[in-house]
């Protein structure tokens, strides 16, 4: 094709796309508001069908489109746009699952660092052998373990049973002298 025919088809084909833009617009609207309610901003289809008209004038001058080929450039012009949108939502849901996941990340760490403060207060406010079983329980370690610990810290023969209700005795104060103090503060 000669410089002066490519020129002639090329305005051709930018004024059909420019016809075909209100036609496309409106099945665009449809089909966002459809699919797509929460995402749909006209701004977003203006940008997506800018797009689109992009693609089709690549095609035409990589010679991968002929008008003769577009004889519903309408058609083909959705078709492209449809997949800019699906191109969209992939995107989004990938920048939404980072996202979220970075949130999480945050909230856990947050949590995380309200748990310790917690902890510390918790110890704070406990005697030295409630605190002696309450880190180790926070290890892990079960109450026969603990009473062997205990009996070597402490030099002092304890049951596993003993150790049990001192712990859950010490837990049950605590947590009565923190709702007591939040109540009393919040007042």
């Amino acid at each position: 094709m000669n410089p002066k025919e490519y020129k002639v088809k090329y305005s051709k084909l930018l004024k059909e796309l420019y016809e075909a833009r209100m036609e496309v617009f409106q099945k665009a609207e449809e089909y966002f508001s459809r699919y797509f309610p929460k995402s749909y901003r006209p701004d977003l289809i203006n940008e997506l069908l800018d797009m689109s008209e992009k693609t089709i004038l690549n095609k035409f001058k990589e010679n991968k489109l002929s008008i003769d080929q577009a004889s519903s450039l309408s058609s083909y012009y959705f078709g492209i746009f449809k997949n800019h949108v699906r191109n969209f939502s992939r995107k989004s849901k990938k920048e939404k699952t980072t996202e979220s996941s970075e949130n999480l990340s945050d909230l856990n760490s947050s949590r995380e660092i309200e748990f310790q403060m917690l902890k510390e207060e918790v110890l704070k406010r406990m005697r030295e052998e409630e605190r002696f079983i309450f880190k180790l329980r926070l290890e892990g370690y079960k109450f026969d373990e603990i009473a062997d610990k205990y009996r070597e810290e402490f030099d002092y023969n304890i049951k596993s049973g003993t150790l049990r209700v001192k712990f859950f005795r010490a837990i049950k104060s605590l947590a009565s002298q923190i709702l007591e103090s939040k109540t009393s503060s919040s007042l």
